[in-house]
């Protein structure tokens, strides 16, 4: 597994809505939209392709997916380590 995990942007929103229906994750574009703005949205790419997406509220994991052909290889693992050095406190429900 080669993934790169970042912050992700309002601009990517039609990708990372694209990872989080394929998971069928029920979480509005609106919400993925206000809560990149608010620097609270994690992509995890592989060669430019988004495979992985979380999305928090606050110390809060509201939504957590990975391309259904990625699991298994650690990209959820990725983006919970990497969403746990953005904040002091991590937690889902």
């Amino acid at each position: 597994m080669s993934v790169a995990v970042s912050h992700a942007g309002p601009a990517d929103l039609v990708a990372l809505m694209r990872v989080l229906d394929g998971a069928l994750v029920d979480v509005d574009a609106e919400t993925v939209e206000h809560r990149a703005a608010a620097g609270e949205v994690a992509r995890a790419d592989d060669d430019g392709r988004a495979v992985g997406v979380l999305v928090r509220d606050g110390p809060l994991i509201s939504a957590l997916a990975v391309r259904r052909d990625r699991r298994g290889e650690g990209v959820g693992r990725a983006l919970v380590e990497w969403a746990a050095t953005e904040t002091e406190r991590l937690v889902a429900d």
